[in-house]
């Protein structure tokens, strides 16, 4: 199948990590993605997912009202759909094509977690809000659902103090990076945190 994320808005680039999972994926893995707002890094996993024959199953939970920078107006991430609510039918129309190896959640991530038993998730990628509170606390209720040898990860870790973001920093150097005793480096790509969970 041929890749068609492009042509759904939004933010997307990292393609090489999700190439990465899909490469190293035993069959029946289960990932989640934690925000997917429009479903454009949705989309190129579904694609990845299909064309690797693997049965794989990509969950991808978000509350689908936007954060704040999506409502409010003048904001270049403005976002009409979180306003009026159809945002979920939207990323439903994107990601069309590969709906059938997709697991859509509408749903509060705090809530979401419930659903899932401990030990479920190969990969956890989260990339809701990033203020310190949200990610802090997503990283917390979801690190019981990852398996042993999982990798939890996520976007947007600045690389520079100067850079955006420096609350998301924060909350992943005290939850996941200096846990030494719960956690191993996951390698690098640009952008990305990550750790492979050892208990």
């Amino acid at each position: 199948m041929q890749h068609f994320y492009e042509n759904i808005h939004g933010w997307f680039d990292y393609p090489d990590l999700y190439k990465y999972y899909i490469k190293n994926a035993k069959d029946d893995s289960k990932s989640i993605e934690i925000g997917v707002y429009k479903g454009r890094s949705t989309a190129f996993m579904g694609v990845e997912i299909i064309n690797s024959n693997k049965k794989l199953t990509h969950y991808a939970l978000d509350h689908f009202y936007g954060n704040n920078e999506h409502r409010e107006e003048g904001n270049s991430a403005y976002t009409p759909e979180a306003i009026d609510g159809t945002l979920y039918n939207l990323f439903l129309k994107n990601i069309e094509p590969v709906k059938d190896v997709i697991v859509p959640i509408n749903k509060d991530s705090r809530e979401a977690y419930k659903d899932f038993e401990n030990d479920f998730f190969d990969l956890i990628f989260i990339d809701g809000h990033h203020g310190y509170e949200e990610c802090l606390t997503d990283m917390k209720l979801w690190y019981p659902k990852l398996k042993k040898n999982g990798i939890m990860i996520g976007h947007d870790y600045p690389e520079h103090t100067a850079s955006d973001f420096q609350e998301l920093k924060k909350a992943v150097d005290e939850e996941v990076r200096d846990k030494k005793d719960r956690f191993e480096d996951f390698g690098y790509f640009a952008g990305i945190w990550g750790a492979i969970k050892k208990s």
